[in-house]
């Protein structure tokens, strides 16, 4: 499995776009895309599965969702704790039940991993992190793709419920969930 991860806090932007391969006998492959975009509130998603493919928009109800001129988001990295672990710090999501590892370089200023938690699902994420940048995006990364294919009978829903696969989402944005 491979990613990519695109964040925007001064403008409320997020890009995250996944694969994964040979995921079981009859799921050769699944790649994901998915958006939000401040200006709007809106989430976008693209996800194929072989010759299957869906597109769907969900608006979120967290602070400042769509919201034109709202102020930027707040670094979520800065609220984590340190852990006993060396370059570690340890964030909590919904109020303590799910966590984050996160894990810094030993001058602490590049992102090499994190690892989400879920104790009630028992379920463990690990990210590892390569080419970490800080570098100001162009609003072109942040394109919702809705010109592709799938994305012509695009699936808009008006009330948002988190999903439980947006644990990288809420990391990034936890504002909006």
């Amino acid at each position: 499995s491979r990613g990519e991860v695109r964040v925007d806090l001064r403008k409320r932007l997020l890009y995250l776009q996944s694969e994964a391969h040979n995921v079981s006998a009859g799921v050769p492959g699944v790649r994901t895309r998915i958006v939000y975009r401040g200006d709007t509130g809106r989430l976008h998603a693209r996800t194929e599965i072989g010759d299957f493919h869906q597109c769907w928009s969900v608006k979120l109800r967290g602070v400042g969702a769509g919201q034109a001129g709202s102020s930027p988001l707040r670094n979520p990295f800065l609220g984590a704790m340190p852990t006993k672990v060396k370059h570690a710090r340890q964030l909590l999501l919904d109020g303590g039940t799910r966590s984050v590892g996160v894990f810094a370089s030993d001058d602490q200023t590049v992102l090499r991993g994190l690892e989400v938690r879920d104790p009630r699902r028992r379920r463990v994420v690990e990210v590892t992190v390569k080419d970490w940048s800080t570098e100001v995006l162009p609003s072109s990364a942040f394109d919702r793709g809705e010109d592709a294919p799938a994305c012509r009978d695009l699936s808009l829903l008006d009330r948002s419920q988190q999903p439980p696969t947006m644990d990288l989402l809420q990391v990034f944005m936890p504002a909006l969930f």
